[in-house]
């Protein structure tokens, strides 16, 4: 077997190869600890998986190689963890009650897993007192190297050295008592997946095509990732044409069409790749996607339509394009509002033009035109460097948010509502890595 640290030093100077080895030795792993928290197999290969694709991106700050396992275990908990807080209940359908009640252990697998349970706990209670009390503090009660050191009055290496030691004492006890873990099958799954949504983020075709070649049903998997090429934020559940459109890489979604890709199928959000084309200003790409047979028309979840969506988020350029592709811009959404609604609600004269409309910015529902497009908020430092548009989205993309930003929303908010009767909307956006947030504010 070749040596972790070459491995790991390997995949951090960019050897793909070494890390989709790295993979496959850790797989069960991190398969087995994510299962120990979720308890449900499928949430424990997506947290896997999850976790894999977190730790190639990181792995350049990783400064021990030889501490890749429990660096990847932590990997691991912090998706568990955000797994189980995001999880809400579910009303189950009858097919789903059965394969759930079909998955629960009897009374034998319900022993066999005490019986497991309990001779883990013996042969951690038969190693020497000091492997014992650092298995337990390490395992049992998930404390840090750091902790247990800080705890015990011991150097960090002697911590080390023991939890070593001990693990290659229970080594041959605990190799029969490993959770379930996916066959081989899924595992050879999962490593392709990895490989797979690694070469999407690189834009590595090559690689593309042979795990789609291997691996079929790849066509339809979604991202996992929480950040985008661009390093802004970027929702999870795209598919991969749903990230050739969002991103403009035409030759890719050239790829994924060939072997099948459905190009108005929707992700998970609801949208179809003419949909993220058209929200991410994609004009090339998005004329690729008619000119392919996508549908003009098709309705997202949330009732809209491209050429609303092109109208919404400012894209006047594909405006023409769509329709001369044929979407209809008499066709509504869920409120029952055409595209030409939507521009003279925003008061886009440009935008209305290119529906044959103009633009009236009286035809707001429910108000008046105002006087004065800005809104003074008596705050000196806002009104002068960063003056805020009635009626308008005002946007603040920065990585030093925090309390004092939060401060100047909550008076802002509250001058809105007392001086002026309106509303605000406040929307935090975050990155995978949690160093970015950003915000939007919308003040009616």
């Amino acid at each position: 077997m070749e040596p972790l640290e070459a491995l790991v030093r390997a995949a951090q100077q960019g050897d793909d190869d070494a890390f989709a080895r790295l993979v496959e030795r850790f797989q069960a792993f991190a398969y087995a600890t994510a299962l120990r928290w979720l308890e449900q197999p499928q949430l424990a290969q997506d947290v896997a998986q999850e976790a894999f694709i977190d730790a190639y991106r990181c792995l350049p700050a990783l400064r021990e190689p030889r501490a890749f396992p429990s660096w990847l275990r932590r990997i691991v908990f912090k998706h568990a963890d955000r797994q189980r807080r995001r999880r809400q209940p579910d009303a189950l359908d009858d097919v789903e009650a059965r394969r759930l009640v079909a998955a629960t252990p009897g009374p034998e697998g319900m022993l066999e897993q005490w019986q497991r349970q309990q001779a883990v706990r013996a042969a951690i209670a038969a190693l020497a007192p000091p492997y014992r009390q650092i298995t337990t503090l390490f395992y049992l009660r998930e404390r840090s190297y750091a902790d247990i050191a800080g705890e015990l009055d011991l150097p960090l290496s002697t911590v080390k050295k023991r939890l070593y030691m001990a693990r290659l004492q229970l080594k041959e006890r605990i190799v029969t008592m490993r959770p379930p873990t996916p066959n081989a099958a899924q595992n050879d799954t999962l490593t392709e997946r990895v490989r797979f949504f690694l070469a999407l983020k690189r834009g590595d075709l090559l690689q593309v095509g042979q795990s789609l070649r291997r691996l079929p049903a790849l066509i339809t998997a979604e991202t996992e990732w929480g950040e985008g090429s661009d390093g802004w934020y970027w929702p999870l559940g795209n598919t991969a044409l749903g990230w050739a459109a969002g991103t403009g890489d035409e030759p890719l979604a050239a790829l994924l069409h060939e072997h099948g890709a459905p190009l108005d199928e929707p992700d998970a959000r609801g949208q179809t790749p003419l949909v993220r084309a058209v929200q991410m200003g994609q004009a090339g790409m998005a004329r690729w996607l008619l000119k392919h047979g996508a549908d003009p028309n098709r309705r997202t979840a949330a009732g809209l339509r491209p050429l609303h969506l092109a109208v919404i988020q400012g894209r006047d350029a594909l405006i023409p394009l769509l329709r001369d592709s044929g979407a209809d811009a008499a066709l509504t959404d869920d409120a029952g509002r055409t595209p030409l609604d939507w521009a003279r609600q925003k008061g886009l004269p440009a935008s209305a033009r290119a529906l044959g409309g103009d633009a009236d910015p009286t035809a707001r529902p429910g108000s008046s035109a105002p006087t004065d497009p800005a809104w003074e908020t008596g705050l000196k430092i806002v009104d002068l460097l960063a003056p805020l548009r009635r009626g308008g989205r005002n946007g603040l993309f920065t990585p030093l948010s925090g309390i004092g930003f939060d401060v100047l929303v909550a008076e802002l908010a509250r001058r809105l509502a007392a001086v002026d009767g309106g509303r605000a909307v406040q929307v935090g956006l975050e990155l995978g890595d949690f160093t970015t947030e950003n915000r939007m504010l919308q003040w009616r």
